[in-house]
């Protein structure tokens, strides 16, 4: 009768056992699922407010940048101009390009009837000129524009001539996926050690009560042994 009452406890605390790890189990999954939240809230916090600085980095370079390009000098020679502010502008340009994880293109384009004419491009894949309707940046107060794609944003800046006509568009774009991979490496590192840590936490919480129920169902089973001998 005490053999039974024995192993009846032994199940009781085996399932008090499992009760009790698999609540830990999915304490820790929901803790994973914060941590996982809060990290990629901060991230893309980060990159969102990342942006806004780099974006108004990219409208003081190309207003800058766009006072030195004379639109009559366009609408003369396209050709002599492109060839003297391909010089100029990767000057001026290469000295404000100093951030560790964004990078800097920008292209001059001469504007006649309706229609841009490529006249020097750092990097044609890149720019959004003439992927752009004319109509999207030809304000009627000629302001700056600003277009933004996945980690990439672009400044376009009407050029003129001395009598206010638009001569020509000057675009700079700014990318930053290098600080989005970053972003996003720390986030997955520092998932996997989280991850790591709660694996090492549960099996280590979990062997304080597995070890003496293992022991005191061996000691029982030896117990009964040696009664039936």
């Amino acid at each position: 009768m005490s053999h039974i009452t024995h192993s009846d406890k032994a199940v009781n605390n085996v399932g008090l056992v499992v009760r009790i790890v698999v609540l830990a189990a999915i304490a820790c999954i929901l803790l994973l699922l914060a941590v996982s939240f809060a990290v990629n809230h901060m991230r893309l916090g980060f990159e969102k407010e990342y942006r806004a600085i780099h974006e108004y980095k990219l409208k003081t370079i190309a207003t800058n940048v766009s006072l030195s390009i004379s639109g009559d000098e366009i609408a003369l020679d396209p050709v002599t101009a492109s060839q003297k502010y391909a010089s100029v502008l990767g000057l001026m340009i290469q000295k404000s390009d100093r951030e560790s994880f964004s990078s800097l293109d920008y292209g001059l384009y001469a504007y006649s009837t309706g229609e841009l004419i490529v006249m020097y491009e750092t990097n044609p894949d890149r720019m959004m000129a003439r992927k752009k309707q004319v109509s999207d940046w030809f304000t009627k107060d000629y302001s700056i524009s600003l277009f933004q794609e996945e980690n990439t944003s672009s400044v376009f800046v009407p050029i003129f001539d001395s009598q206010g006509n638009m001569r020509g568009l000057f675009e700079l774009n700014g990318e930053f996926s290098e600080l989005d991979q970053y972003g996003r490496n720390i986030e997955q590192n520092l998932l996997k050690t989280v991850l790591v840590v709660i694996l090492i936490s549960l099996v280590l919480f979990s062997l304080q009560y597995i070890i003496p129920v293992i022991f005191k169902i061996a000691t029982n089973n030896r117990k009964g042994g040696s009664s039936i001998e």
